[in-house]
């Protein structure tokens, strides 16, 4: 039998251990499950331009002088990035001439524009629909998300990158450096030194990556995204490029119209999807309008635009 003393010890060690072991089995594990559905909806309300189901690119400046354009496909997880290497000669968006693109980074510094004007002399020159830029790569993570030191990519759109690279395998990890493909070709630049252009239009083979699924469903189906651009900017191929782009996208132009004359504005767009819409004003900074179009998209471009693209 056991003792009186040892029966109240035995008494007194589960009324203390109870309360412990419930608030172990009930209460840690019910806060840790609200901690990440708020750290979820944090970054769910703080992720402004993924949604995790289409693609998503951005540009950035590496330590060789390059420039990297990365994209995300989270249809097949996957994760390509391109290098565009730094000598290559480009016409710099907003009018600031003809450059080595390894010199267009800082050139946005010293204009106060931060990546502005590397992205869209990416979108000008590759008719790639960038719009996103950082001064940080992927591979070092933690300064990618916490501690950018330039960048218009918002911190929840960061994370879900950062998570994303994390899910995807190395293997499905690509690099393209276009200046071991025919991508760009060598050749004696106007400064006198050896450098890159590029030869035309940019490859399929590139675009590619690019399509965006908005825009490409529809058109599986016999239904493309017809666009119509009206084209008051008294710049020659400005229109052109714009509407490269969007059949990089997937779209289809119908039509560019010119009748108008210059007219003095930026960029309005109207449409029947507000997801395509939105897609627009995010890439070119374009005004929505609520007028009726015939077209899927109608974008009207005036000479403010010619002057920031």
């Amino acid at each position: 039998m056991k003792s009186a003393r040892k029966i109240a010890y035995l008494k007194r060690k589960n009324r203390t251990t109870k309360p412990y072991s419930w608030i172990k089995k009930i209460i840690l594990p019910g806060l840790i499950i609200a901690g990440l559905s708020l750290a979820f909806l944090f970054i769910k309300l703080n992720a402004r331009y993924w949604d995790g189901d289409n693609k998503f690119a951005f540009v950035f400046p590496d330590d060789n002088g390059n420039v990297g354009v990365t994209v995300l496909d989270p249809t097949v997880d996957e994760m390509t990035t391109l290098v565009i290497p730094g000598d290559t000669e480009v016409t710099v968006a907003m009018n600031y001439g003809t450059m080595r693109i390894k010199n267009v980074w800082q050139l946005g510094i010293n204009e106060k524009l931060g990546g502005q004007i590397l992205v869209k002399t990416i979108a000008k020159n590759f008719s790639l629909p960038v719009f996103l830029w950082t001064d940080k790569n992927l591979p070092n993570l933690f300064k990618f998300v916490f501690l950018p030191g330039m960048t218009n990519i918002p911190f929840g759109d960061r994370v879900s990158i950062a998570l994303f690279s994390f899910k995807v395998k190395n293997m499905d990890k690509t690099e393209i450096d276009l200046a071991k493909s025919q991508f760009v070709v060598k050749r004696v630049l106007t400064d006198g030194k050896t450098g890159y252009i590029i030869p035309g239009e940019t490859s399929g083979r590139i675009t590619v990556y690019f399509t965006d699924n908005d825009f490409i469903k529809p058109a599986l189906v016999g239904k493309n995204i017809k666009v119509y651009i009206v084209d008051s900017t008294g710049r020659p191929n400005v229109s052109q490029e714009v509407g490269r782009i969007f059949e990089v996208m997937g779209g289809k132009v119908v039509s560019i119209d010119k009748s108008q004359g210059v007219r003095d504005f930026g960029c309005e767009i109207a449409g029947k999807d507000k997801g395509l819409v939105k897609k627009v004003v995010n890439l070119f900074g374009c005004k929505i309008v609520s007028e009726n179009t015939d077209f899927d998209l109608e974008i009207r471009l005036g000479s403010e635009f010619s002057k920031t693209f």
